[in-house]
């Protein structure tokens, strides 16, 4: 398990090559002792590494088995931590729908595992969701959210998720006004991490 938490600071920091030899690593060794939760962790962690390098169609495919095999073995947080994952690589892959309703269970999933990192993902993926289906106001909400969450935090977004935001941002701001884009900027600010989940999945629910 430890050589698997170096491998994915090594995958962060972009060293592809030592992330897979440290994956591999520790998915052998979780084999060899019969260690089915870390064989599962390893499997997420492969497909993981699979989005990370941009290889989208491998990262899908492995990211939608290894959920079965983690729905299964009923882990909770690393079946978040996939939805969150895979409802990324989705997005990338341009099926929106398919997007929004993982990152939607996985908000779901945060109101019993209100872990601060993974909140600030699935509310950023949903502000991702918001742009591409023009509705700037939301995506602005949302990520003016996610801002304050880190800064509160420290938190710093993942390089792996970096450019779906930069270039959605972009778009989002383009189709309001400065003046509209800050207001709901900063009305986002204010809301604390239960209370944005609370709000867009009633948003989503009346819909």
């Amino acid at each position: 398990w430890n050589i698997r938490g170096l491998a994915f600071v090594a995958m962060l920091r972009g060293k592809v090559v030592e992330a897979e030899r440290g994956y591999t690593t520790s998915l052998a060794r979780c084999t060899a002792s019969g260690d089915s939760w870390g064989v599962a962790w390893a499997h997420y962690s492969l497909a993981f590494l699979r989005l990370a390098e941009g290889n989208l169609a491998q990262a899908r495919a492995a990211l939608e088995e290894t959920l079965v095999e983690l729905r299964q073995q009923q882990m909770t947080f690393a079946i978040f931590r996939t939805l969150l994952a895979l409802g990324y690589t989705r997005f990338e892959q341009g099926d929106i729908s398919g997007a929004e309703e993982l990152f939607r269970e996985g908000l779901v999933m945060s109101r019993e595992m209100p872990i601060q990192s993974l909140i600030t993902i699935g509310l950023e993926g949903m502000g991702l969701v918001a742009a591409a289906k023009a509705q700037p106001q939301r995506a602005a909400r949302l990520w003016g959210a996610t801002e304050a969450l880190r800064e509160a935090t420290g938190e710093q977004r993942w390089t792996v998720f970096q450019a779906a935001y930069t270039r959605m941002l972009a778009v989002s701001q383009e189709q309001l006004a400065p003046s509209e884009w800050q207001l709901a900027w900063t009305a986002g600010r204010e809301l604390t991490g239960a209370a944005a989940v609370a709000e867009i999945l009633e948003a989503l629910a009346t819909h």
